[in-house]
């Protein structure tokens, strides 16, 4: 008869035996039996799935080294990176230690010619009080005296400055309090000669100066202490002098303010000016300050000026 076509699907892999059989007449006939062996794909082999695992682990194992490779060259790049900036910082830190000693170096060189210097002005200015003193042990006449007296004033606020800058380590920076106390007591010195105690009040506040402020600052209550001195406190009891140095709220500006209790000048003031009043004006000018005198009743002198900053 007609050959025939058998169709399996979805057989899973196995050994199969397949018998056919065939009824003729209400006869049965059976073939010999067919073994057929269904076998996996290649893909879904325990072979190939331990291949494939082995392949994924020693991929994987590969991307780690290669990452780990890579991460070295990087940290080496970074180390050496490292390095040659440490390198360059030492150097550099280095070399601004030798100029910060260069500097130190000359800073100290400075400061002892600074002191020199303060040593020498110091002691010229002694050797120019002395001979003074000597002079005024001679006969003169009582206005070359006291025009002597005047002259050993003024040399003697001049000296102290550069004394003071020269007992400091700091050698350009004056204290205003340690300064003008030490003024006001070589005043006081001058004060012990009158008939009547002359009683000082005395209000500085410690500020730091240069020694061109200060020497201004010495010679201005030098002279106006020295002129209370001589014409103030005629038939004065009590006779005092004021001197207060304060700060101007909400300013850098100070006040320097000179006072006394005396009879204070009669007349026409501007025509009553001597060098120690042009000598007040000089150097309030070089303060660069401006000051207000009164002198109708007691002598007061106020002068407001801002101190250079250091």
């Amino acid at each position: 008869g007609e050959r025939g076509n058998i169709f399996i699907s979805d057989i899973l892999p196995g050994n199969y035996q397949i018998i056919l059989s065939a009824q003729d007449n209400n006869k049965l006939y059976y073939a010999p039996p067919i073994f057929i062996e269904i076998r996996n794909f290649w893909y879904n082999t325990w072979l190939f799935r331990i291949m494939m695992a082995l392949f994924i682990v020693a991929a994987i194992i590969y991307y780690f080294k290669l990452k780990s490779k890579r991460q070295l060259a990087i940290n080496d790049l970074l180390e050496q990176k490292v390095r040659e900036q440490t390198q360059q910082l030492l150097e550099e830190k280095i070399e601004i230690i030798k100029s910060y000693q260069i500097i130190d170096d000359q800073n100290k060189e400075k400061d002892v010619l600074i002191q020199e210097i303060n040593h020498r002005v110091k002691n010229n200015l002694q050797f120019m009080i002395a001979m003074i003193d000597m002079q005024l042990a001679k006969n003169y006449s009582e206005q070359s005296l006291q025009a002597l007296k005047d002259t050993s004033s003024r040399i003697k606020a001049m000296s102290l400055v550069h004394e003071m800058l020269y007992n400091k380590s700091d050698r350009q920076i004056l204290s205003t309090a340690g300064y003008i106390n030490e003024l006001v007591l070589s005043l006081k010195n001058m004060a012990s000669d009158t008939d009547t105690p002359i009683h000082f009040m005395i209000d500085i506040i410690d500020i730091n100066v240069n020694s061109r402020t200060g020497i201004s600052l010495g010679m201005i209550i030098s002279e106006l202490v020295i002129n209370s001195l001589k014409y103030a406190f005629i038939n004065t009891e009590k006779p005092v002098i004021t001197i207060r140095l304060s700060k101007v709220p909400d300013s850098d500006s100070v006040t320097l303010f000179v006072s006394d209790n005396g009879k204070g000048i009669e007349g026409d003031f501007e025509s009553k000016k001597g060098l120690g009043s042009r000598l007040v004006d000089i150097f309030s000018r070089q303060l660069k300050g401006k000051y207000v005198i009164n002198h109708s009743h007691h002598f007061s002198f106020e002068l407001i000026f801002t101190p250079p900053v250091l």
